[in-house]
């Protein structure tokens, strides 16, 4: 099975991952114009390369079975980098029998470098079906960088752009994303950094309307409960709490292709929290 193919986000995203050891792996994020949005790193790339590293990571922890995102959590501090890398350095933190928890620490420039955030992913535990990658069969040298990126030019501009995420209604969160080859992981589903990053779009559009002004994510908590396939993707957000220089949404992403039989269950519903941007952010 190929994967990605030669035309897909993952060869756009210019980063790449490193095997540390059987519990621990990095990803090296270049920061720059497809991942630096507003003076600070877009959340959408980060919850993207983490959930991929700890998808290659944790498919290695549990062969031969296979996985899926149940939970993922992204938390932003200060002092984040607008150039360089941001390292995300990842451990398996429990590897249960039915759960495996993965800790990602963000870093700035180097693997040593500060703290300025954090990831945590849940993953349930799946039987192997016909057609999952089998990541055990792939050759990993320690220590070794590999990545996605193709040698053509790609698509270009911010990670939102080159997803294909619009924005349809501000006032609602409402943002719209089409389902094609390009965002679809490995078993043909959208990539869950994918649709965790327009459940984070969503959430910061509603705030910058009902904060009017500029406003910047600092924390998403994703919940998965079931794939997208079909498409579009939409997503609508709705204030939970809001105050003068901040706002928490509660969103949820459906999947309008959805079979009208199987009902109307979300895709995900996330909890995103933006902050008014000021001088001292």
């Amino acid at each position: 099975m190929s994967y990605p193919p030669d035309e897909h986000l993952l060869r756009d995203l210019p980063f790449q991952m490193e095997q540390v050891d059987e519990l621990r792996a990095r990803a090296h994020l270049v920061l720059g114009p497809r991942t630096v949005l507003d003076g600070a790193p877009d959340p959408g790339p980060i919850m993207t390369a983490v959930d991929v590293l700890a998808g290659s990571l944790v498919g290695r922890v549990v062969a031969p079975d296979w996985m899926a995102t149940a939970d993922l959590s992204l938390h932003l501090g200060s002092g984040l980098p607008v150039e360089g890398e941001l390292v995300a350095d990842a451990a398996v933190i429990r590897d249960g029998r039915t759960t495996v928890v993965l800790d990602a620490r963000l870093r700035a420039g180097a693997p040593d470098g500060p703290t300025v955030g954090e990831v945590v992913l849940t993953f349930v535990r799946l039987p192997r079906r016909e057609g999952n990658l089998d990541l055990s069969h792939f050759p990993v040298e320690r220590g070794a960088r590999t990545g996605f990126v193709a040698a053509g030019p790609g698509r270009s501009g911010p990670f939102a752009g080159v997803l294909g995420l619009t924005v349809l209604d501000p006032a609602a969160g409402g943002c719209h994303l089409e389902v094609d080859e390009y965002v679809r992981n490995s078993f043909g589903a959208v990539n869950g950094g994918v649709v965790a990053t327009l459940a984070q779009r969503s959430g910061q559009v509603l705030a910058a309307h009902l904060l009017a002004g500029p406003v910047r994510t600092t924390d998403v908590e994703v919940h998965y409960l079931s794939q997208g396939r079909s498409g579009p993707l939409v997503a609508r957000a709705e204030p939970i709490r809001a105050g003068s220089a901040e706002m928490l949404a509660r969103v949820e992403v459906h999947d309008a292709g959805r079979p009208a039989d199987r009902g109307p269950s979300p895709v995900v519903v996330a909890h995103v929290r933006s902050a008014v941007v000021t001088p001292a952010t």
